[in-house]
């Protein structure tokens, strides 16, 4: 796992979150979840009101990076687009490398070594594209966003 470790600086870290937006991401899932298929709106939208809205302005509820480490456990099993992006927000919010594999240790603990697996999987093909958006110089949201599709 130190080959995982190494791959961010902790002046990586400090750039994508000096980058990250939480307006694009909002943007970039209205898009992707409510956009395609309209009923199914308001019942995302009751989700992001209620878990995403802390980004946008001060109130109770779970606090983001908290709403992260559970996201993250939740998708571990599953890996994929959802499971990449995630991972960026997560970093973007404050977690490091090293609490996302704990997150994923945990996950393996009680899903099995295959939700643990696909953690680590995830890891190694979303941190380097991380890490060459931030050494482009393309450490914003909607750049990092672009980097994870790619």
């Amino acid at each position: 796992m130190a080959e995982l470790l190494e791959i961010l600086s902790d002046a990586d870290l400090a750039a994508l979150r000096a980058g990250y937006d939480y307006t694009v991401m909002e943007a970039a899932f209205t898009a992707s979840v409510i956009a395609p298929y309209g009923p199914g709106g308001a019942w995302v939208k009751a989700q992001t009101d209620h878990f995403y809205a802390l980004e946008r302005m001060s109130g109770e509820g779970m606090a983001p990076v908290d709403r992260e480490r559970c996201v993250l456990a939740i998708l571990a099993p599953r890996g994929g687009t959802e499971l990449a992006i995630h991972v960026y927000w997560g970093l973007a919010l404050g977690l490091s490398v090293r609490d996302l594999l704990d997150i994923f240790f945990l996950a393996g603990t009680y899903g099995g070594v295959p939700a643990y697996k696909t953690g680590l999987d995830s890891l190694r093909a979303v941190l380097p594209k991380l890490k060459a958006a931030v050494d482009a110089g393309h450490a914003g949201t909607a750049a990092v966003l672009g980097a994870l599709f790619r």
